[in-house]
């Protein structure tokens, strides 16, 4: 197995996550494992295709409830979706040697939405150094 980890821009992941997503690959036998969270208020049966401002909008995911409610679903009857976060990602190196990065069969492994914070600009750096001040404190 092959484990792609060491992103720098996702510094939350945890041993124990890790050590998860092995188990998890070697328990189902699966190809691929990625980590996903709750995408919060980020629901993609709520996006919009919208080529400029004040043309007109097409659901990118039509709900079941679209022609009777239109797009107005309140989130709690959406179904559920993750967000691939990319704290970890763990495939079998046999898909590596073929040149690919996952095997057909890719198992999700949910993480918190916290840990998905990703390190882009100097803000979200103080974001993560809170987080990790408080996990710090919590252990105490």
């Amino acid at each position: 197995m092959c484990i792609r980890d060491s992103r720098p821009t996702g510094p939350l992941r945890t041993a124990k996550d890790i050590d998860n997503v092995l188990e998890l690959m070697h328990k189902t036998g699966c190809d691929s494992v990625r980590t996903v969270s709750d995408p919060q208020q980020h629901n993609p049966f709520k996006m919009w295709y919208l080529k400029e401002s004040g043309e007109r909008m097409k659901p990118i995911l039509p709900t079941k409830q679209f022609k009777k409610v239109g797009t107005d679903v309140p989130r709690q009857i959406l179904p559920k979706v993750y967000w691939q976060n990319g704290l970890i990602d763990a495939t079998r190196t046999k898909f590596i040697k073929k040149g690919r990065i996952y095997g057909p069969d890719i198992r999700g492994y949910v993480t918190e939405p916290w840990q998905s914070e990703d390190i882009d600009e100097p803000a979200d750096l103080l974001k993560v150094a809170a987080i990790m001040k408080e996990m710090k404190r919590k252990k105490k």
